[in-house]
């Protein structure tokens, strides 16, 4: 039975990976794309950081940004 229940969660392992598998240009395109949005909001000189972990049944998914200043808006932006 012990055998039977490493099996599975070597399975999981390998289907759970699979999913991460995303490419090398996944990261890239999020950037970019957070790039455009948070320009509306924050001035900044370097790009946001992105890091996605595997967790529980779910990813944890952290975006960090340094700004040098937070822009004034009255409306939304267009």
């Amino acid at each position: 039975m012990n055998k039977h229940k490493a099996e599975l969660a070597r399975i999981k392992t390998l289907i759970d990976s699979d999913r991460m598998s995303t490419g090398d240009s996944f990261g890239d395109l999020i950037i970019s794309d957070l790039s455009k949005l948070l320009n509306d909001y924050f001035d900044f000189r370097q790009s946001p950081s992105l890091s996605i972990t595997k967790e529980g049944d779910g990813f944890r998914v952290n975006i960090s940004l340094y700004a040098t200043r937070i822009k004034n808006f009255g409306t939304l932006p267009k």
